[in-house]
């Protein structure tokens, strides 16, 4: 079969490096890019990769395609940090330049190896994608590793796993690899060939080789919660304070009520795991975000005090961003810390967020009607608010000017909160809705922590119990918060202006490319 040619499966090259440059140089100067939050210097950006703790350092990969929004060639870009919230400049870690990842090296999860003398192996799988003409195509299963010095070799047993098995489309990735006594599993999110998105597993004895098992039946008690869809993707898999967690990001599935409206969901399960008999007895099932823009969480291995960490893609298919027109698409989230409360899966802003503060603004009040919490402020703020006497309608306006507004609707009679994202200047997705909304117990206290950074917002609620992750596109770089009440409420507020953390500035081909990969790179031109 011959492999299908398209204009946007180019890899960066020596001889490809000009054209991104130039995207890179028009990127520099738009007031969307998050400040904190990790975007691509060009191009688009998906899927968390990779995320670890390794060699006294936090790892972090992600997808990406160099030349634009498309989803096209996929290499794995790479930036690590020390404390979770100051990243370096990204490197490239990996690109497709081999026969089984030729069109693209997807996603996939990290594994740190304990080995016998005590040392630790940093052990990277990712899925090798082939797209050949006529619409056919291939995956396959591989690894890398990651040296102490930072440097991503691939494996030369490539491919682990060379083909899809019988009965399932190409649509066959994500591998995410865990440890089951003195075996090893690995998740791969698939479809069938009669396109039921399922989740496939397999057993190795030494990380290396693998089996196929079968697939993971997830048994729902209630017949309502079947997800159905025709591919899932990213499966991540935990222990954490007592519970099995499983989450999956599903495709083509339905709306039910206020839940699944994106183009693309993600699920988390609470439950039991066998991994003997593959089956997963859900006792809860929601959906992770209820926001507009979240996909393909990732959570890291081997945290070093045990934490379970999340990362996830700030994005959702292909929904034509106003940041597309400036060269580059998407950013991740800010880490999150997951906790279990309450038969619920909780997350929150990591703290040390905090070591980040720059300037603060601080409040307190009574009363109803239209109150200015903060005005003035730059985009880039963490805004933590507590009301008390929750009755009636409250709604919390982000990112507000004389033109447009980010509005959070909390109505306490009918136990609902609201994600208004219309009255924002720069509207898109309008096809999927503008309004997210979540039933939810709201009692008289209430608490609120948002981020905002540039075009994203990740807004938390009691506690991280309920979250929303949203882009837009404000028309101003400054902003206001105001708080509008139909009947008398107290707050509370703490604002803090975030310092940047992450790179925004262009950065030369000798900093992105570590050396080693210098020879290869000058090869394909």
């Amino acid at each position: 079969m011959r492999l299908l040619s398209d204009p946007k499966y180019v890899a960066l090259t020596e001889a490809t490096w000009s054209i991104f440059d130039d995207y890179q140089h028009q990127v520099a100067s738009s007031h969307w890019r998050p400040s904190y939050h990790i975007s691509p210097v060009a191009g688009l950006l998906n899927d968390p990769n990779g995320f670890c703790f390794f060699n006294n350092e936090y790892h972090l990969f992600y997808q990406w395609y160099p030349f634009g929004i498309a989803h096209g060639m996929k290499h794995w870009a790479h930036v690590k940090s020390d404390d979770l919230v100051n990243w370096s400049s990204p490197t490239l870690a990996m690109t497709p330049d081999t026969d089984y990842d030729a069109r693209g090296v997807y996603s996939g999860a990290a594994y740190c190896l304990k080995q016998k003398n005590g040392d630790q192996e940093c052990l990277l799988y990712f899925t090798g994608n082939l797209k050949y003409e006529n619409d056919i195509r291939d995956a396959t299963q591989c690894v890398a590793t990651l040296s102490k010095d930072g440097v991503v070799t691939k494996s030369v047993q490539n491919p682990l796993i060379p083909t899809v098995p019988a009965g399932y489309s190409g649509h066959v990735r994500d591998p995410k690899v865990f440890a089951v006594g003195n075996e090893y599993r690995m998740l791969l999110g698939a479809q069938t060939e009669q396109e039921k998105g399922c989740v496939l597993v397999y057993r190795s004895d030494d990380a290396m080789a693998w089996e196929l098992m079968g697939e993971l039946d997830v048994r729902f008690t209630n017949d309502d919660d079947t997800i159905g869809g025709y591919m899932w993707e990213c499966p991540d898999f935990f222990e954490l304070d007592g519970c099995d967690v499983l989450v999956f990001s599903p495709q083509g599935i339905t709306p039910k009520g206020d839940h699944f409206h994106n183009e693309f969901n993600v699920v988390y399960c609470l439950g039991r795991a066998d991994w003997r008999t593959l089956t997963f007895d859900v006792e809860v099932m929601q959906e992770l975000d209820r926001g507009f823009d979240f996909y393909a969480p990732q959570t890291m291995d081997n945290h070093p005090t045990g934490e379970r960490i999340l990362s996830a893609w700030a994005g959702c298919g292909d929904p034509d961003y106003p940041s597309d027109r400036e060269g580059w698409s998407n950013c991740l989230t800010f880490p999150r810390a997951l906790t279990i409360q309450d038969n619920q899966l909780c997350q929150r802003p990591v703290d040390a967020i905090q070591a980040l503060y720059a300037e603060h603004q601080q409040g307190e009040g009574m009363g109803s009607g239209i109150k200015v919490l903060a005005a003035g402020i730059p985009n880039r703020y963490r805004f933590t608010l507590t009301l008390d006497g929750v009755k009636c309608l409250t709604t919390l306006s982000l990112l507000a000017t004389e033109n447009e507004s980010l509005d959070l609707i909390i109505d306490a009679d009918e136990k609902r909160i609201t994600l208004d994202r219309s009255n924002m200047s720069s509207r898109f997705a309008k096809q999927w809705g503008e309004q997210r909304r979540a039933s939810y117990p709201v009692g008289e206290t209430l608490e609120i922590d948002v981020l905002i950074d540039g075009s994203i917002a990740e807004i938390f609620i009691d506690g991280g119990r309920l979250a929303f992750t949203a882009r837009v596109f404000p028309h101003s770089p400054h902003s206001k918060i105001e708080l509008n009440s139909t009947s008398e409420i107290h707050y509370h507020f703490d604002a803090y202006e975030i310092s940047p953390s992450v790179n925004t500035s262009p950065i030369t081909s000798e900093a992105l490319v570590p050396q080693e990969l210098h020879t290869e790179l000058t090869k394909e031109s």
